[in-house]
């Protein structure tokens, strides 16, 4: 009790009064201000003008109150600080409308009239607040009102107070800020609903007023600490500000592309958002470190390559850099392989420039603690703990893709339009990378379907059931009692498909006419650039990437670790005949934990495992084709029915290769950096050709029964947007054959498929039967197959059925796991 009566002791009263009068006039002003540009095309109704004749009176008086403590500030030291404001927020502002602009082709950075840059609409206000301050000085110098004087002089220190409350009347009466304001009320006013209007905006207003009032005096404060070698809790602030402006423009520039969405450059709030999350991050950055330059430099050099790293993912993959993809920093050289060398050099300047910073001045520049005393520092930690918390409970509890209403920014950013089914890519550009981060921390892998249960899981199961014993009376073989070769060719799509792309040969002649032959057809990938191993699981399990949730970016490692069943094709060979080879890294989204997860004995990688590829003969910067099959060969043995998972690596980024010389391609408006890249990967498809055919015919004379299911996974990423704008498909469409060197046998009802469908047509290839599971999978591909979605219920209601069995698998209850020959292949 006594030190609180200290504490109460201790507080400047007065002085916290003062500000309170400063606050309660900037608010009026800006109040009446916004309120009177959002009636301008509105019907005013009596209640509204009663209103507005309110606010006017209440701007009028605070003009007069905000002019008689300006009266006490009007020195040398003022006008300095005045300006300095005045410059630096036109500065910040124009920054801040560039990066919104981004999206928008049309927009001229350079042209300042035009874009607004000298935003004079807050000088009719602070005229008439200097004219009354001008006026006041005046009156109290020429006459003898000394006792008002001496009471206007007890404001504590007004040329270093009012000069704060001046930021928030620019900031409200900047058009470009307005206009976005304006959207967001007018209709209130509209409706006459005066009383919602102030519960709804004043608090949002009055935070935001606030905490400019709060940024300005930072601000000047830091200034005064630096120039005294200090660090303080306002330069760290101040800093956070700065590199959240600068980073949130390199973020949004890497994933920029020259189109609105929904009349849209960028969503509102998502600027803001993007903003407010770095400012956070930072804070706890410097909160954790509590030394300045340490901290600054860690942090600038975090920023520089996560956008730099945002910028060449999006370059390669049309995907920006997500939350999942900060596991590779464990893989730095696989990495590093997948782009210029030239970037090595950048990321080991990135690393060495601050150590040697930081060893110059760590004694000289602000060597004293950022706070000084440690409640202080805990409870600021606490507070941005809570905030990072509350903020992620909102998204937490999003219903049909809504959060609660009326939480500031965050509500607007993500009620507005549900964008999500666009993907990663769409929704950094227009809702923010920050945004798309958050949702992949907060959203729910999957949604519960309705009527989830026990019951309902078996119902589903006895239905397939009886639909696998229908099925199997009219098939006679069995997938396990031959061999079967699963194989992933990387980033394998012919450019022909492209539109406005031209090759001097057909790179893929062996393998258009072995789809001529056999099963075939195109295959929709569910990534462009990437998303290798989300097609493998696809293909493995059966189950569909869609019904997922769209924030999901890998499902090896978001999804596979919490289902209770890992359902694949490979589960109906014996584990020791179970073998995968890629040429690569086995960690790398944990395939190595996958692959033994789903009982293979055999790992075959190009390192983590003890087994490696006994040939690496390399085409261009990766293990060849031909070398992958040669292990493959290697590997058969003609008296076991095998399983082999196969994924190669030789046409991934990035492409080059020399030869065949005669085998150029160019594209329609292509960069010659782009027509360089298609011409590289366009011979190094050359060698896939040549060497699958190869391979074909190795197998054809092997005696054993072999299956191969052959499909690329997705294109690569270096074809500019404009190519896919008549054929949007395209960007999606791989090649995809299935191949038997003992059955001729060609199925032409599936020219279009996903990855998931392509177990149940391996089994229809080969006249195999199926397990109830499969059963569903069957019936879908037979009537729900892309290009033939029908509206018959039976359809709907399969797809439904196949949603609620991947939600019981992979986040439910496992109710399935009850019915134990689900997944078991036979005569049921």
């Amino acid at each position: 009790m006594k030190k609180i009566k200290q504490y109460l002791q201790e507080i400047n009263w007065k002085q916290n009064v003062h500000i309170l009068v400063l606050c309660a006039a900037v608010l009026s002003i800006v109040l009446y201000h916004i309120t009177d540009r959002a009636l301008e095309d509105v019907n005013l109704t009596s209640s509204v003008k009663q209103f507005q004749e309110i606010l006017f009176f209440l701007q009028g008086l605070g003009i007069i109150v905000l002019g008689i403590y300006l009266s006490r500030s009007l020195n040398k030291w003022f006008y300095f600080k005045f300006s300095v404001q005045v410059i630096i927020y036109l500065l910040v502002s124009y920054g801040v409308y560039i990066t919104r602009q981004l999206n928008n082709e049309k927009f001229q950075m350079w042209n300042f009239s035009k874009n607004q840059f000298w935003e004079w609409h807050a000088l009719p206000i602070l005229g008439w607040i200097f004219l009354v301050a001008v006026l006041y000085k005046y009156l109290l110098e020429a006459s003898s009102m000394s006792s008002v004087e001496a009471e206007t002089n007890k404001l504590v220190s007004p040329s270093n107070w009012v000069v704060h409350f001046i930021l928030p009347i620019l900031i409200f009466s900047d058009s470009k800020l307005s206009l976005t304001i304006m959207q967001n009320i007018t209709g209130l006013l509209d409706d006459s609903q005066v009383d919602r209007y102030v519960v709804l905006f004043l608090p949002n207003l009055i935070i935001a007023m606030v905490g400019s009032i709060l940024l300005s005096f930072m601000f000047f404060k830091a200034i005064e600490l630096l120039r005294q070698n200090k660090a303080s809790v306002s330069l760290s602030i101040i800093t956070s500000f700065v590199m959240a402006l600068v980073i949130n423009y390199y973020l949004q520039l890497g994933v920029q592309d020259d189109s609105a969405l929904l009349d849209k450059f960028i969503f509102e709030g998502a600027t803001l958002y993007q903003i407010l999350f770095f400012v956070v991050f930072y804070l706890l950055v410097y909160v954790l470190i509590n030394r300045y330059v340490l901290s600054t430099l860690l942090l600038i050099s975090f920023s520089t390559i996560i956008a730099v790293a945002n910028y060449l993912k999006e370059s390669m993959r049309s995907e920006p850099l997500l939350i999942t993809d900060f596991v590779w920093i464990q893989d730095t050289n696989l990495i590093l392989s997948f782009v210029d060398k030239q970037y090595f050099v950048y990321l080991l300047g990135m690393i060495v420039l601050p150590i040697i910073l930081y060893v110059v001045l760590r004694k000289r520049v602000l060597v004293n603690p950022i706070f000084g005393k440690k409640r202080y520092r805990v409870l600021v930690f606490a507070a941005l703990v809570t905030l990072v918390v509350s903020v992620f409970a909102v998204f937490k509890t999003e219903e049909n893709a809504k959060v609660i209403p009326g939480i500031p920014v965050v509500s607007k950013l993500n009620n507005w339009q549900d964008i999500e089914w666009f993907g990663f890519s769409v929704n950094a550009r227009y809702k923010s990378v920050a945004y798309v981060w958050t949702k992949q921390l907060t959203k729910k892998v999957m949604e519960k379907p309705d009527g989830y249960s026990q019951e309902a899981i078996d119902q589903i199961a006895q239905k397939y059931t009886d639909v696998a014993e229908k099925i199997n009376r009219n098939r006679t073989e069995n997938i396990s009692n031959q061999t079967v070769i699963y194989i992933l060719s990387e980033s394998l799509a012919n450019p022909a498909y492209v539109d406005g792309v031209s090759i001097s040969q057909e790179v893929l002649p062996n393998i258009q006419l072995l789809k001529q032959d056999t099963t075939s057809g195109l295959m929709i990938s569910d990534g462009y650039g990437g998303g290798t191993a989300n097609m493998e699981f696809q293909s493995l399990t059966g189950l569909p990437f869609f019904n997922y949730s769209p924030s999901v970016s890998v499902l090896y490692t978001e999804v596979v670790p919490k289902m209770k069943v890992f359902p694949s094709i490979s589960d109906h060979f014996a584990s020791e005949n179970r073998l995968v080879l890629h040429p690569s890294g086995a960690n790398n989204y944990s395939r190595k934990n996958i692959y033994k997860r789903l009982g293979f004995e055999r790992l075959i990688f190009a390192s983590d495992t003890n087994e490696t590829f006994k040939n690496q003969e390399k085409v261009g910067v990766s293990m060849s084709d031909e070398a992958v099959y040669e292990n493959i060969l290697d590997n058969i043995d003609p008296s076991k029915n095998q399983f082999f998972s196969v994924i190669t690596m030789q046409n991934h980024a990035p492409w080059s290769v020399g030869n065949p010389v005669e085998v150029t391609a160019s594209g329609q408006d292509f960069t010659a950096e782009e027509n360089d890249k298609l011409t590289e990967y366009s011979r190094l498809l050359t060698y896939t050709d040549q060497a699958t055919q190869k391979f074909i015919e190795a197998l054809s004379n092997v005696d054993k029964n072999i299956t191969v299911v052959f499909y690329g996974d997705h294109l690569p990423g270096f074809y500019p947007t404009k190519v896919f704008e008549n054929n949007p498909d395209s960007k999606f469409e791989t090649d995809y054959f299935i191949w038997s060197n003992h059955n001729t046998k060609k199925l032409d009802q599936f020219p279009l498929v996903r990855s998931n469908d392509l177990t149940a047509e391996l089994l229809q290839h080969t006249d195999s039967k199926v397990s109830p599971y499969y059963a569903l999978l069957t019936f879908l591909l037979n009537q729900a197959t892309i290009g033939n979605v029908d509206s018959d219920i039976s359809i709907i209601q399969a797809q439904a059925d196949l949603r609620m069995l991947q939600y019981d698998i992979s986040l439910g209850k496992g109710y399935i796991q009850k019915n134990k020959d689900f997944f078991v292949i036979g005569d049921k």
